[in-house]
């Protein structure tokens, strides 16, 4: 705020998907917000989409448990994307799992 760095509060509405970030200023005030990666996790839904996708796909139950399971591991995108890509997976499975992945 004019300048300087100063504390504010962020919230991220899911239901319409937007952060909220509250500060305390006077209408004159020049506001500068940068928003880092760390800020806030922007919920794209990318589990509930891969479930989704996952319980139409027709493979096995057992397949479909690794990849979900893999999707949910924590790991780096890129992580997970390679490791997809070694199980040699259908090329439309793969391709629609990267870009639900990637969105």
């Amino acid at each position: 705020m004019d300048g300087k760095e100063v504390w504010a509060k962020n919230e991220y509405d899911k239901e319409n998907r937007k952060l909220i970030v509250t500060v305390n200023a006077s209408i004159a005030s020049e506001i500068s917000v940068a928003i880092s990666k760390d800020t806030v996790a922007l919920d794209n839904q990318i589990e509930k989409r891969c479930f989704d996708f996952l319980n139409q796909a027709e493979i096995g139950f057992v397949l479909k448990d690794e990849i979900y399971g893999l999707i949910t591991s924590g790991k780096k995108t890129t992580v997970i994307l390679s490791e997809l890509k070694a199980k040699e997976l259908d090329t439309e499975l793969y391709g629609v799992l990267t870009e639900i992945l990637t969105a």
